[in-house]
């Protein structure tokens, strides 16, 4: 059992590795416990440069580690794991200065993470474009969908899409340029690949409708009400399903 001045020693050892206090606990060498310091915030910096790796090349070697280290203090770790420590980045890089008033970093930050999100999702089956073409068309308006478990969906301001697919040379004119219309994204996985595309106008209302559980038929009709065209709601959905199957974001019917 631990004396109590261990136990004493031993939090206020962590409080410092922590960065939650700004000195080492008297008797300890502060070289040596400033060492062990800095090896966890470089531990916490290199899980932020795995999941964030277009960001760190935006952001600059040094740039990224002063950036992970204002954010290991503001966010410390709660999770034994580390996979989880750079789950409120995105958070961070809107509401912190200086990196708030360039927004696409903040949405470049969120488009990483559910990518990692999606490839550590669950697997399961997905189904073909027989099982659909089999509902009788009387249970259309009842129908509901259960998606794959890696299906993520955001919703973004800048083409995060262009900046994450220009890395290199090209990757800072990239993020200067994008542009600053809405982009509904969606992100997946199949086999051990993760996907990602852009949702075309109408998708992601129809989509987000029933990944919340709503039926064909009530999708529809917040369809309806919200394009203008004179198109067929029903039909515009039918033909995006038909995509989503071919994605393979769907895994059920019912």
């Amino acid at each position: 059992m631990n004396a109590p001045g261990l136990v004493d020693l031993q939090t206020r050892f962590q409080a410092f590795i922590l960065q939650e206090a700004e000195s080492p606990p008297a008797g300890l060498q502060a070289v040596g416990a400033t060492v062990y310091s800095e090896a966890y915030v470089l531990r916490l910096t290199e899980a932020l440069v795995n999941d964030y790796p277009v960001l760190q090349q935006l952001l600059g070697e040094t740039g990224f580690a002063g950036m992970a280290r204002t954010y290991a203090l503001a966010s410390p770790s709660r999770h034994f794991s580390v996979r989880w420590f750079g789950q409120h980045l995105a958070r961070y890089l809107r509401t912190t200065s200086p990196y708030a008033a360039e927004p696409y970093l903040g949405e470049l930050a969120a488009f990483e993470w559910l990518m990692g999100e999606a490839f550590d999702a669950a697997n399961a089956p997905t189904i073909g474009a027989e099982q659909l073409g089999a509902i009788p068309a009387a249970d259309w308006p009842d129908l509901t969908l259960a998606f794959h478990p890696s299906l993520r969906r955001l919703d973004v301001q800048h083409d995060v899409l262009a900046i994450w697919q220009s890395r290199g040379s090209e990757l800072a004119t990239a993020a200067q340029g994008a542009n600053r219309l809405p982009m509904h994204v969606a992100v997946w996985r199949r086999g051990l690949e993760v996907y990602f595309r852009p949702l075309v106008p109408g998708e992601a209302l129809s989509l987000d409708a029933l990944l919340d559980g709503e039926t064909f038929a009530a999708a529809c009709e917040q369809l309806a009400a919200d394009v203008s065209s004179g198109d067929d709601p029903a039909i515009r959905i039918v033909g995006w399903l038909r995509q989503w199957l071919a994605d393979g974001l769907i895994a059920g019917l019912r």
